[in-house]
């Protein structure tokens, strides 16, 4: 095929062409996200009973539920919450596991059960659930001379429905603000003087509000339609209504009740930098294309001229800050590496070349992508990012072999076929690496299957451009090139391969300018001379004192296995962006008001932290949260400080009311935080386990806060029913609950409209006559006679206090504790608290685990180990299929240790734990040392065969392979250390998750490059000496190598 395009070259010119194009085209229409689509198969369960208490709940529904579906098959982990009026099981399936035929077996069980629940019980909800999921975009909105009733009745009318027609937004919530509401507000002693219960005055106004058509009437023109339009249009007109006493007497709602306009009963509040601000909340579904959605979200948005968006979050800015930063990394990858080998080839012929092999596998990759399924993001950029200096390693020995070779397509033909076996055996060298990573756990292969992909793409692109296209490209710009070789190393023009440069600098610049521009080229032009001849030396010094240079390289590898062990081992995705979460917790049974009392003082102090750029609160029952966006350009440990600075203020501030504070990530995960469960029986024996542990926990040195992810139950009143005495009245138990409900929150009896809005109409009692339970119960109820009975005489409150959330793991109790992250790393406090715990005197069947999303990082951890493992053992079978030897290969291999030699300082000196990304790091480094290696030992084998060397002739031997590999094996490393440079020294957005991986590989690669030009020849030197004996050369024979 080589010779095919070498004869015909507008065909290979053509080829590239129509792959280009494809490639181009299938890159328009791949979708954008953060990152790869990693599926989490679990499934949530709502079930609602109103009114019904958490142990009730728990009893009728939770356990019944989680003792039918935990027969299905695939279930990795079952949690459940069973809250007042409402059961969630969430059920987590093991990787791989289908989710919709999943959803039709939990579905299948539950109806095994659904008749077993009482009749009021709602249908059971089985939909989709994500634990890490959050909303794609936070925004608050504001009004110039909008009051916030006005705002939040704009969001509900006019811009939620707006949003609601894009595709892919799956729910839109809103909180804060104030929603309108008209109240008609009874007063007590004069309803119950004139003989009126608030249902009479339900009555009537919902009656007087209803529109009815009445039929057809004949006109001269045909039928016409009867309306009677009887709706309310005013609030003097719901006043005006007439009631029908028990005297038989009327009255008027204005004699009874006050009618207003008032507010619905408020169920947070929202600010933004201090001011009340109506916020929306708005989540994705499905598997839209996020940044296209956030795209849609804001022009919808901007369509609203009269309201002002302050986006709080916008994971659309995100991606494309992200993926921008990706891209930039990658494009000045590209030019490096096309400056590197315009440093070391000097003509346009053969840098080219090897310069247009960059953008074609770079840009085919993208048909292949499309053609998987996949998208662009940031494990694919950085996919890029990474082999943009390594897809010119293939065309730089193949444009080497040419240069050497005679001219005409018959000698470049044969160049490039001298190289083709180890060419393409160290390329599946590194293409095999990636296979162990379909061996472990789908989460990992999904994680990072897409940068793989990617770098496995370019390669195999660039082995066939490089074998079979490169050597046309060659020729064809060879013959148009019409300066003559000789002249070449003279010409500083040709530096970058421009062709006639020289000249147009003499043209063109004054003399005494271009005499210093040729001196600057010449002398960078000498570098590549001295750095030979350095090499030549220190090789031949080397070998002089080859068993003091093998010693060294053996404690630097010691040295290194001495410096990993003082690594702290983190799994923690730093998302790099200086945003963050505080969150507030408060007792069980704090009003809404108090609540917001103490996150207005918290939330005035972070405001005031230098560094902190915007605050935005929402404030809940019981909770609070402070979303703080801190100035991006502080350094880590700065961004650090803040926040430990406002975890440890709010803390102080929020434990006046009994209160905890926590800080979580802007995504909604731990911030690197350990939670510990805890299971058995009894909750209270539980709770008293947990306080236990805090405790000693607590005193671990280096550990931060720890926290009780519980609260103590709520005071509540239950309302005892003296059955005797409702029974002689005649009064239903029914007729009491919905009597005291009324009085505090009203139905809802019809709907006032009025200019295109409909307002809820709520009828109940007055403040004042609902304040306390002593108020609620000097009021009365109907008999099934119609007459009035005093609540007190057949109802009496006690006082006692209920658990307002029970929590079930795995079938069985459970309350949980989560330990913050300090100066201990990771892994070592994991040790700390396991090793308190297991000490611990548990009462018999009560029991402790971490979280599962910790073990799940700990084993994606030890399965990455194990590739890499498996990738040495995996590289050493080609090898020895290559060479067809068993021991040749652990030559090769000896520049395994020299990498991890150049790694383990880094790592340190940086500060970079050993994460995911780490161990990716060295999983890709491993396939690519092997090259050089590869190349060198073969160079060496192909001299000892040509010139018959015997065992005192092996030092000249090797020493000349050494030097004919020296220029190869520093192009293709400085190309792909260079090409990484943009990556490793990135901090932008994004950046945490790919910088690793490029300081992982380029730091090794440098290290491995240097001591495989030092250390591997004098290896094969001593091998192929011990090999043959001293007097003879076993090379000579084909399958010599067996062992």
């Amino acid at each position: 095929m080589t010779e095919y395009f070498l004869k015909n070259r507008i065909s290979a010119i053509m080829l590239c062409a129509s792959l280009l194009t494809a490639g181009i085209v299938s890159m328009f229409r791949l979708p954008v996200s953060l990152l790869p689509g990693v599926e989490c198969p679990a499934l949530s369960v709502v079930i609602e009973y109103p009114g019904v208490a958490p142990d009730k709940i728990e009893s009728l529904i939770t356990r019944p539920v989680e003792r039918v579906i935990k027969t299905v098959n695939g279930i990795s982990e079952i949690e459940s919450v069973s809250e007042e009026g409402k059961s969630r099981i969430n059920i987590t399936f093991r990787s791989g596991t289908d989710i919709k035929i999943a959803s039709v077996k939990v579905r299948g069980k539950i109806a095994l059960v659904r008749d077993e629940f009482p009749r009021e019980v709602q249908e059971p909800l089985v939909m989709r659930y994500d634990p890490s999921e959050r909303p794609v975009i936070v925004v608050a909105a504001e009004m110039t001379g909008a009051d916030r009733n006005g705002v939040r009745e704009i969001m509900e009318t006019r811009v939620k429905p707006v949003l609601q027609r894009i595709d892919g937004i799956a729910e839109i919530i809103i909180a804060g603000g104030e929603l309108r509401e008209i109240h008609i507000e009874t007063d007590r002693s004069n309803i119950e003087g004139r003989g009126i219960a608030a249902a009479d005055i339900s009555g009537a106004v919902n009656s007087g509000n209803i529109n009815l058509p009445a039929g057809t009437v004949a006109a001269a023109e045909g039928n016409s339609l009867l309306y009677i339009p009887s709706g309310y249009r005013s609030l003097s007109e719901i006043s005006d209504t007439i009631i029908n006493s028990s005297d038989g007497k009327s009255v008027r709602v204005n004699d009874l009740a006050v009618v207003r306009f008032g507010a619905r009963e408020r169920a947070d509040y929202s600010r933004y930098n201090g001011m009340d601000m109506v916020t929306l909340f708005i989540h994705k579904g499905g598997d839209f294309n996020t940044l296209a959605l956030c795209r849609d979200v804001r022009q919808a948005l901007a369509s609203f001229t009269d309201v002002r968006w302050n986006f709080i979050y916008d994971q659309g800015e995100h991606i494309e800050s992200a993926v921008d930063n990706a891209l930039r990394s990658a494009m000045w990858g590209i030019v490096i590496v096309i400056l590197v080998l315009s440093f070391f080839f000097r003509r346009s012929e053969t840098v080219l070349p090897v310069a247009i092999s960059i953008p074609v596998s770079m840009l085919i990759v993208p048909m292949f992508l499309y053609l998987s399924g996949r998208g662009i993001n940031i494990m694919t950029i950085s996919g890029f990012a990474l082999s943009a200096g390594m897809v010119v390693d293939n065309g730089i020995v193949v444009i080497d072999s040419i240069k050497r070779s005679a001219d005409g397509s018959t000698g470049i033909a044969a160049a490039a076929g001298a190289v083709k076996l180890p060419v393409i055996s160290s390329t599946f060298t590194t293409i095999a690496v990636f296979i162990p990573l379909m061996l472990i756990s789908e989460r990992t292969g999904e994680t990072y299957g897409d940068m793989a992909f990617t770098i496995t793409s370019a390669l195999l692109v660039s082995l066939f451009f490089s074998l079979v296209l490169l050597p046309a490209f060659y020729l064809l710009i060879k013959c148009r090139s019409s300066i003559p070789e000789d002249k070449a190393v003279h010409n500083s023009g040709r530096l970058f391969g421009i062709v006639r440069f020289s000249e147009y600098l003499k043209s063109r610049l004054p003399l005494p300018v271009h005499a210093r521009v040729e001196l600057f080229y010449n002398s960078i032009l000498s570098l590549e001379e001295k750095m030979f001849l350095f090499y030549k030396k220190t090789l031949f010094n080397a070998f002089n004192k080859s068993s003091r240079v093998l010693l060294l390289a053996v404690s630097a590898f010691f040295i290194s296995l001495t410096i990993i062990t003082f690594i702290e081992e983190d799994s923690v995705y730093d998302n790099g962006r200086g945003e963050f979460c505080l969150c507030l917790e408060f007792p069980s049974g704090t009003s809404l008001e108090r609540t917001d009392e103490f996150v207005s003082v918290v939330e005035g102090m972070a405001g005031s932290v230098k560094g902190v750029l915007a605050v935005s609160v929402r404030t809940e029952k019981w909770r609070g949260t402070l979303t703080v966006k801190c100035d991006e350009s502080l350094c880590s440990d700065e961004q650090k400080r803040i926040r430990e600075e406002l975890r440890c203020g709010a803390d102080k501030i929020v434990r006046i009311a009994g209160g905890f504070a926590y800080i979580n990530e802007a995504d909604g995960t731990d911030a690197g935080g350990i939670t510990v469960h805890f299971t058995g029986d009894d909750t209270e024996t539980l709770k008293s386990i947990a306080r236990a542990a805090a405790s000693k926990i607590n005193s671990i040195e280096g550990t931060g806060q720890c926290l009780l992810r519980f609260r103590d139950g709520r005071p509540e009143y239950t309302l005892v029913v003296d059955r005797d005495a409702a029974a002689v009245t005649g009064v239903q138990h029914a007729a009491i609950a919905e009597s005291i409900r009324n009085s505090l929150f009203g139905p809802v009896i019809t709907k006032f409209r009025g200019r295109g809005r409909e307002i809820d109409v709520r009828v109940r009692m007055k403040e004042s006559d609902r304040d306390s339970i002593e108020d609620l119960l000097s009021g009365s109820v109907k008999s099934e006679s119609g007459l009035t009975v005093p609540l007190c005489g057949v109802v009496r409150a006690a006082e006692t206090t209920c658990i307002t959330k029970m929590f079930r793991l795995n079938g069985r109790r459970s309350c949980s504790i989560t330990v913050s992250s300090g100066e201990l790393p990771a892994d070592a406090a994991e040790r700390e608290i396991s090793n308190i715990l297991s000490n611990m005197d548990m009462p018999e069947g009560y029991s402790f685990q971490f979280d599962r999303r910790l073990r799940e990082s700990r084993d994606e951890l030890r399965n990455l180990l194990f590739a890499v493992t498996a990738s040495v053992l995996l590289i050493y079978m080609i090898l020895a299929s290559l060479f067809e030897s068993l021991t040749l290969p652990l030559v090769v291999m000896t520049t395994l240790p020299f990498a991890f030699t150049g790694v383990a300082p880094v790592l340190f000196v940086t500060g970079i734990p050993l994460s995911a990304a780490v161990y990716m790091g060295f999983i890709m480094l491993a396939g690519i040392v092997m090259n050089n290696g590869i190349l060198l030992v073969e160079s060496v084998r192909a001299v000892a065969v040509k010139e018959s060397m015997s065992g005192s002739g092996y030092s000249e031997a090797v020493m000349a392979a050494a030097a004919l590999r020296f220029r190869p094996v520093v192009i293709t490393a400085l190309s792909t250390i260079m090409g990484m440079l943009p990556m490793v020294i990135s901090r932008g957005e994004g950046s945490s998750l790919w910088r690793p991986f490029a300081v992982t590989v380029s730091s090794g690669l440098l290290f491995s490059t240097v001591l495989t030009l030092v250390i591997l020849p004098v290896v094969c030197d001593r091998y192929f000496k011990y090999r043959s004996g001293g007097d003879r050369c076993e090379c000579k024979r084909k399958n010599s190598y067996i062992f």
